[in-house]
């Protein structure tokens, strides 16, 4: 194979990462009123059914709920009454009309790029008002928010995902119950447990970019950003970075060398010495050392074809400043999601 194995690249894509136009409808909101045929009754609020202070939260009596199809479960106050509504599970407080409403959707890579902002957007658009948006970790958060429409509700819904599913929790109950119910939403919503199936590991943050559909991971605490046409991310107490690139390609890696991948990543490197390699239709993986200022560096490039991109993978660090497996973690995380469409 000729030196000139890039050469056959069509043109370079720019991100367009700092203006992503995220979906806030990842999960389905509903543009419809979400409230149920019993918020609309004419019961009466039964207040001295409920606790009357937050500390009572662990003597309310629970059952438990177990979803064997996706592996959670959640602790439900025995006296709540079951509803299944095309196969979503709902528990409903039929005296005050409070509900929990566990709804399992396919995974949207989206769901990685919710915010305060997009959120607020698409709850104000459904005619609701926005209070409060907080982020519990990598792969979940929490939004509060009411419907003033006749008499206020409080909507407060906690989200969860993997790489396979999202699971939102939604409790939706009257604002005049709200200081009475809240031990009981409580209780509930940090009962929640899930064995999930495909989950994003510890310390690690997902982002996706829509306009080119793929997704890719980072260690939490680095900082991400731009430079030019590539995505970098960065450590800042150690300047380990990853940078990731995008461009047009048609044909496979199967026929790559060791000669092609060390032309690509180290002919403006000193001292370049690469240790491995290896190649296949999908996937081009290097790893290899050189100097900069007399420190010697590590780098791990990895090439990775959907069938009509490539995107180059490219971590350097050096030696001993980050974790064995961080580059092996950031590399299996990675999908391409043009393909699939």
């Amino acid at each position: 194979m000729q030196n000139g194995f890039f050469k056959t690249y069509g043109k370079v894509i720019l991100f367009a990462f700092l203006g992503i136009s995220i979906v806030a409808a990842v999960i389905g909101q509903n543009k419809q009123n979400n409230t149920l045929a019993v918020y609309t009754s004419t019961d009466v609020v039964q207040q001295e059914t409920l606790s009357d202070s937050s500390s009572e939260e662990d003597n309310i009596e629970t059952q438990i709920y177990a979803d064997n199809t996706y592996h959670f479960s959640i602790s439900i106050p025995k006296d709540w009454t079951q509803v299944i509504d095309h196969d979503t599970v709902s528990y409903i407080h039929k005296p005050s009309g409070a509900t929990i409403r566990m709804e399992v959707f396919a995974y949207n890579p989206a769901i990685n790029n919710v915010a305060a902002d997009t959120l607020s957007t698409s709850i104000t658009q459904d005619g609701k008002t926005f209070k409060n948006f907080t982020r519990k970790s990598a792969s979940s958060y929490e939004v509060m928010y009411q419907d003033l429409k006749n008499s206020t509700y409080d909507y407060i819904e906690e989200v969860y995902w993997d790489r396979e599913h999202i699971i939102r929790l939604s409790c939706i109950f009257n604002d005049e119950i709200y200081e009475k119910i809240l031990p009981y939403i409580e209780k509930m919503l940090n009962s929640f447990s899930w064995n999930a199936e495909n989950p994003i590991p510890d310390g690690y943050a997902l982002q996706y970019l829509s306009a080119d559909q793929f997704e890719f991971a980072y260690p939490d605490t680095w900082v991400l950003g731009t430079s030019s046409n590539s995505i970098v991310a960065m450590d800042q107490s150690s300047n380990a970075s990853m940078t990731i690139t995008m461009q047009d390609y048609d044909s496979s890696l199967s026929s790559m060398t060791a000669t092609d991948m060390a032309q690509l990543i180290g002919s403006d490197k000193q001292s370049f010495m690469m240790n491995s390699f290896q190649a296949s239709d999908a996937k081009a993986t290097a790893k290899a050392t050189y100097v900069v200022d007399s420190v010697q560096m590590q780098i791990v490039e990895c090439l990775i074809w959907d069938g009509s991109h490539l995107f180059s993978l490219n971590i350097a660090y050096e030696q001993r400043t980050i974790s064995d497996d961080l580059p092996e973690t950031c590399i299996s995380l990675f999908r391409s999601f043009a393909s699939q469409n």
